[in-house]
């Protein structure tokens, strides 16, 4: 089954705020991410930073109403935020074995002359790098 995403390009102070029209309105998830390449370092304790242009992504179901959910996000982060959201886009996210997905960008690592680091799901290289 597809998914479907709403990606809102948002700054820093109104990502809460879009994070919080996506959950009220269904969204299944919410993840946010640097949105320009803004490194984050060690944040103090109990700190969580966001980015300066931070990009904020909702899961949905595939069958949803995309403009009636659409319409009560605007309206929601328009009573919020006092501005209107004029960078939502819906994309498709086609449905993949997530459990598996992410060890596909795991590879073997050489540290030294015969010293390499091999997930478990990968053979072990019989060549020197």
């Amino acid at each position: 089954m597809p998914w479907l995403q709403l990606r809102i390009d948002s700054s820093r102070d109104k990502a809460p705020i879009a994070e919080d029209a996506l959950l009220d309105s269904g969204s299944l998830a919410v993840t946010l991410e640097d949105n320009a390449n803004q490194p984050i370092f060690e944040p103090q304790l109990g700190e969580t930073p966001l980015w300066r242009e931070t990009r904020v992504t909702g899961l949905y179901e595939a069958d949803i109403d995309t403009k009636t959910t659409l319409k009560n996000i605007q309206e929601s982060y328009h009573q919020q935020a006092g501005e209107t959201l004029d960078s939502a886009v819906w994309r498709i996210l086609e449905d993949k074995d997530w459990e598996r997905e992410w060890m596909s960008h795991y590879h073997p690592i050489q540290c030294a002359d015969n010293l390499w680091i091999c997930p478990s799901w990968t053979p072990r290289p019989t060549q020197m790098l």
